[in-house]
C-alpha cells in the first residue's frame, strides 16, 4: 500500500483539502489477489472509506505481474530512492516493549527484506538462492547516501518514524546482480522494510 499521493508527494501533509485528487497503489500478492478484484463489482464511481477518509474511486486499474516474469535492470551500481519512509525490525535475545527500528538501509536490510518478502510467497523453484545473503554481505556496498528522518502519521494516532532519501550501492561481483535487480523490482511493487500495509517503505531504484 501507499500513502495518499497527492501533487506528486507521499507525506509532508497531514490534510488533503475536499474535492482533490489522490492515488493511492495496493499491492495483493497471491490467489487474495483474485478475490479482492472479484469484489469489485460495482462500476466506478462509488464511494469507499479508508483509513480517516472518505473517498470517491472515480477509476481502479489493475497490473498483474507473474513471480515467474520479474525482472529488473541489471547494474554495477544502482541508486534507491526511498519515498516514505523506511526502517528495518532488528530481533531481540530478549523480549522487549517496543520494537527495536534500523533507520539506515544497509545493503544487508534491504535484500534481507526483499527476499524474505519474495520467498514467503514464490514456489520452491523461484526462491532466493540462500548464498544471496552471503553476497550481499561480501559485495554489496553503500557508497553514497542523502537520509532523513521522516514522521509518518498514521490513524489512531499512530506514528512511523523512517528515513527518506536515496541511497547508492555498488555491487563488486556479478553473481548475483540479475537477483539483486529482481528484487528490487519486487520491491518498488510491494515496498520493503516494516510497515509495508501502512504505506511505509515506497521505493523506486535506477542506475547510478
Amino acid at each position: 500500500m501507499t500513502p495518499f499521493e497527492w501533487k506528486g508527494r507521499f507525506y509532508g501533509f497531514t490534510e488533503v483539502p475536499p474535492g482533490e485528487r489522490v492515488r493511492i497503489r495496493a499491492s495483493i500478492v497471491g490467489d487474495l489477489a483474485r478475490k479482492f478484484m472479484e469484489g469489485l463489482v460495482d462500476t466506478p464511481p462509488f464511494v469507499v472509506r479508508l483509513g480517516d477518509a472518505t473517498l470517491e474511486l472515480d477509476s481502479v486499474e489493475a497490473r498483474v505481474h507473474m513471480m515467474e516474469e520479474v525482472s529488473g535492470v541489471v547494474a554495477e551500481a544502482v541508486r534507491v530512492d526511498f519515498l516514505t519512509p523506511v526502517r528495518f525490525s532488528v530481533a531481540g535475545t530478549v523480549k522487549r516493549k517496543r520494537p527495536k527500528f534500523r533507520l539506515f538501509p544497509t545493503p544487508e536490510h534491504l535484500f534481507h527484506s526483499l527476499a524474505d518478502h519474495w520467498n514467503e510467497f514464490a514456489p520452491a523453484r523461484l526462491r532466493v538462492p540462500a548464498r544471496l545473503a552471503e553476497w550481499v554481505v561480501n559485495h554489496a556496498v553503500e557508497v553514497d547516501y542523502r537520509l532523513r528522518p521522516v514522521t509518518l502519521r498514521g490513524t489512531k494516532g499512530r506514528v512511523f518514524r523512517g528515513s527518506v532519501g536515496y541511497v547508492i550501492y555498488r555491487f563488486d561481483d556479478a553473481s548475483f546482480l540479475p537477483w539483486a535487480a529482481k528484487l528490487l523490482e519486487y520491491g518498488t511493487m510491494v515496498n520493503v522494510g516494516t510497515g509495508r500495509s501502512t504505506g511505509l517503505g515506497v521505493m523506486s531504484y535506477r542506475p547510478a
